[in-house]
């Protein structure tokens, strides 16, 4: 039958192999019936089993395994953050001038928690330049205007936390040129 030059193996026959006639200590060892499934149908394979010393002498101890080396510990302690400066309950205020023109000035002044605990309130005191006269001020609240100037602290930005801050601002009439002088800043 001429199948057109193209052979299809459609049933696989199996081979048998003659006997082998040499000496058993001579012939390789038999590992049993050979699995004729194929691979994706068969068990996986979970390495080979131990099951004792082998047949061929005794067992062997594998050599002894090192542990992998370890990164030493800093030779030198790592920097710490300095402790924050102040008392408790201190603060620091600090003036900038935001804006000026004829015949007034914007200035603001931020309140700082320098310490590691919360203050609960705080109390700005600044003197002003002569001629100088606060004529609104937000974030806080004043005792006087001219002269010597004494702000609280609004009811929603009194509480500071740890290193945390706020600012109260004013308008004023005068130069803007001269900054408050005597600016200090306490927390009760």
């Amino acid at each position: 039958m001429d199948l057109g030059g193209d052979l299809a193996i459609l049933h696989p026959v199996p081979v048998h192999h003659a006997a082998d006639d040499r000496p058993a200590d001579h012939r390789p060892a038999d590992d049993g019936p050979a699995d004729d499934r194929p691979a994706d149908h068969r068990p996986a394979d979970d390495g080979p089993a131990d099951d004792g010393p082998a047949d061929d002498g005794p067992a062997t101890t594998a050599p002894p395994t090192t542990a992998p080396p370890t990164t030493a510990p800093p030779t030198t302690a790592p920097p710490t953050t300095p402790p924050p400066t102040g008392e408790p309950g201190s603060c620091a205020a600090t003036y900038r001038a935001v804006n000026s023109w004829p015949g007034g000035f914007q200035g603001e002044v931020t309140v700082a928690n320098n310490t590691a605990t919360t203050i609960s309130g705080w109390t700005v005191r600044l003197t002003l330049g002569s001629g100088q006269a606060i004529s609104s001020l937000w974030g806080g609240t004043n005792t006087g205007a001219t002269g010597d100037v004494t702000v609280r602290n609004a009811a929603y930005n009194g509480t500071l936390g740890a290193n945390a801050s706020t600012t109260f601002g004013f308008t004023a009439t005068g130069n803007g040129d001269t900054p408050p002088g005597n600016l200090t800043c306490t927390s009760p």
